[in-house]
């Protein structure tokens, strides 16, 4: 189980095109603070209706350096338009969790 301040932290490998959920589990939030991928992607924030562009590289290194508040149901996605299989990593802390 999560604590606060813990980190919230994951990797995934992508085929071109397509999506990676960064969202933490119910009842959770977080504060994310970088995504990096090697590549072209897209970082955009959702809640699995509308939808708002974070971020757009052609070169990698999506995100880093802000910071965005994530719970389950307001969370983040990225997209692989590198033309290739690519990897994404992602880093952040818990900010709330369930007693």
């Amino acid at each position: 189980m999560a604590a606060v301040n813990d980190s919230f932290v994951g990797k995934a490998t992508l085929a071109n095109n397509a999506t990676l959920d960064i969202r933490p589990a119910s009842g959770h939030e977080v504060a994310l603070h970088y995504v990096f991928a090697v590549g072209a992607g897209e970082l955009y924030l959702t809640d699995g209706t509308d939808e708002v562009l974070i971020a757009t590289t052609s070169t990698g290194n999506v995100w880093f350096g802000g910071s965005v508040r994530l719970t389950n149901g307001n969370y983040a996605y990225y997209k692989n338009k590198s033309g290739a299989s690519q990897k994404v990593k992602w880093s952040g802390v818990y900010t709330k969790v369930p007693a």
